[in-house]
């Protein structure tokens, strides 16, 4: 798992509330701000735990069509020539590949 640089903690780490200051003087807002970051945390773990398993079925669906043309280029001889279906595979392989890095963007 990737860790955050040093420029992304220290961002993180000059997000947070300064908990001392006068708006958090009770034990109970502190308390209080405390967990809505913990919730907001879940949060942003449940959807890149999302985020991760579109990435992981695109790469399989990729990979899976990658191995269906190799079978296929395994399978005919050097001097035919490409047919339809071929060039159909050939332009959805390319489609797909193309589009991969558009789709699923989390919004930041």
């Amino acid at each position: 798992m990737a860790s955050l640089s040093d420029d992304g903690l220290a961002e993180v780490l000059s997000n947070m509330p300064d908990f001392s200051a006068p708006a958090f003087s009770s034990a109970g807002q502190r308390k209080f701000r405390l967990q809505l970051l913990l919730d907001n945390k879940e949060k942003q773990l449940q959807q890149a735990g999302t985020l991760g398993q579109r990435v992981l079925a695109q790469q399989i669906e990729l990979e899976e069509k990658i191995r269906q043309l190799q079978e296929f280029d395994a399978e005919r001889t050097e001097d035919e020539e490409l047919d339809t279906d071929a060039r159909e595979r050939y332009r959805e392989l390319a489609e797909t590949y193309c589009c991969l890095g558009r789709r699923e963007r989390p919004a930041i």
